[in-house]
């Protein structure tokens, strides 16, 4: 979807909800360099509507800290996992990616 068109949406049916005291997250973007683009033309086609969080699909700990680092927002992560199909890695993943999240004071919520 056009990220112009998308912030139109946004605008219309989201921001509204700000008003009841629900915070408002971004639309989720992949950790390619077009999400990261595509994310830059939603926010500037917002027009000063305030967004809450950043919600994150991707690549972990660089993707995290980048994206926090150039839109200063808190993160919500709206997907992640691992690849392998090996149920020790996939564990041993979860163990560890849980433990650094808990400990981002800029990640407030992931699933």
């Amino acid at each position: 979807m056009d990220p112009q068109f998308a912030a139109s949406l946004w605008k219309k049916y989201f921001h509204p909800l700000k008003k009841l005291g629900v915070r408002i997250g971004s639309p989720a973007v992949t950790s390619s360099e077009a999400g990261r683009a595509w994310l830059r033309q939603f926010l500037a086609a917002c027009d000063g509507h305030e967004i809450d969080f950043l919600s994150l699909i991707g690549h972990f700990y660089d993707y995290i800290w980048s994206m926090n680092g150039e839109f200063g927002l808190p993160i919500w992560i709206t997907e992640y996992a691992s690849t392998s199909t090996s149920m020790e890695q996939v564990a041993h993943f979860m163990k560890e990616t849980t433990k650094y999240l808990d400990d981002l004071s800029f990640v407030e919520r992931y699933w």
